[in-house]
């Protein structure tokens, strides 16, 4: 059997074994699912810091002008 013709065979099973191999699509949809939380996840804790922000400077800058009296409005 000439090299080519071997090389041919050989390649021929190795795309039939990897065709039915669904391992790494499944690892990319699980990766792309992971991505779509974080991004999510990201977004709300971006949002409920910008409405949190403002009452806790706020608190610790009474508790650092606390022998002052001032409050925050």
């Amino acid at each position: 059997m000439s090299f080519l013709r071997r090389y041919f065979v050989l390649k021929r099973g190795f795309t039939k074994r990897f065709a039915g191999d669904e391992r790494g699509a499944t690892a990319i949809e699980y990766g792309l699912a992971a991505g779509m939380i974080a991004l999510a996840a990201i977004g709300g804790m971006s949002a409920a810091g910008e409405g949190t922000k403002r009452p806790l400077n706020c608190a610790g800058e009474t508790l650092q002008a606390s022998s002052k009296g001032s409050s925050c409005h």
